[in-house]
C-alpha cells in the first residue's frame, strides 16, 4: 500500500463515529514518514465517505481515530484518512475536537 519509512501493519474493527462496524478484521497500514500518520487501508467502494469520522479497534484495547480528508477515497477502494489521535502513541495527536466530525 504504502512504500518505505516507519509503517506499522494492524488489524482491527473499523467503527463509524456511532459505534457501528464498517468492516471487521480490517487490515490497516499506518504511515508514520511524514509529520501526520495517515492510515491506508482497502474497502468496498461507498462503505465509508470523505469528511469521515471512524475508529480503528486493534485487539488488546488500542483506539485509533481517523479522518477522511477530501480526496482520501480512491476509485480502486484504497482509502488515506488522517489519524488523529492513537491510544497507542499517546503523545500523538492532530488536536482535532471530536465534534469536529459532526
Amino acid at each position: 500500500m504504502v512504500s518505505g519509512g516507519e509503517n506499522e501493519h494492524l488489524t482491527g474493527d473499523l467503527k463509524s463515529s456511532a459505534g457501528d462496524v464498517v468492516a471487521p478484521g480490517l487490515a490497516v497500514e499506518i504511515d508514520k514518514l511524514g509529520g501526520i500518520h495517515v492510515a491506508v487501508f482497502r474497502l468496498a467502494k461507498g462503505a465509508v465517505g470523505e469528511n469521515e469520522g471512524l475508529f480503528l479497534s486493534v485487539p488488546g484495547g488500542r483506539e485509533i481515530e481517523l479522518y477522511i480528508l477530501p480526496g482520501g477515497v480512491q476509485y480502486d477502494g484504497t482509502v488515506r484518512a488522517a489519524v488523529v489521535q492513537d491510544s497507542g502513541q499517546p503523545a500523538y495527536g492532530l488536536g482535532l475536537e471530536p465534534s469536529s466530525f459532526d
